[in-house]
């Protein structure tokens, strides 16, 4: 897949994804990301109070973190060991950019995804 700048102002930079991910990868990503939409079960992601958001974003931010071949976003560092929360809405949105990449390198062209549930739909 290659650079992808960050449409995030105050996470400004790029990241690089690879243009693949192993069966390995995609088993924990799936896993993982399944682990955190089970936190807000059912409900719009808009209208989850913050004390319930909290640990689903970090969920997923520790998903995120290993399928991202290379980090060049202001503050970050070049291995960044976790994803900022603060400020919240920004940092919601980054989580929210990166996931979707992250769907993108997976699913390319063949598959539906919904980025913010991490829910996959197979062609027939």
């Amino acid at each position: 897949m290659g650079k992808i700048d960050s449409p995030v102002k105050k996470y400004s930079g790029y990241v690089i994804l690879p243009d693949f991910y192993g069966y390995g990868e995609l088993i924990a990503w799936t896993e993982a990301i399944d682990k955190a939409d089970t936190l807000i079960e059912g409900e719009d992601t808009s209208a989850v109070p913050l004390a319930k958001m909290l640990p689903y974003l970090d969920a997923r931010a520790l998903a995120i973190l290993p399928m991202v071949s290379e980090w060049h976003i202001d503050g970050l560092g070049d291995k960044p060991e976790k994803l900022p929360a603060t400020p919240i809405i920004a940092a919601k949105r980054f989580n929210f950019w990166l996931s979707g990449e992250i769907w993108n390198v997976i699913n390319g062209d063949e598959l539906a995804v919904d980025p913010t549930s991490g829910g996959v739909s197979t062609p027939g």
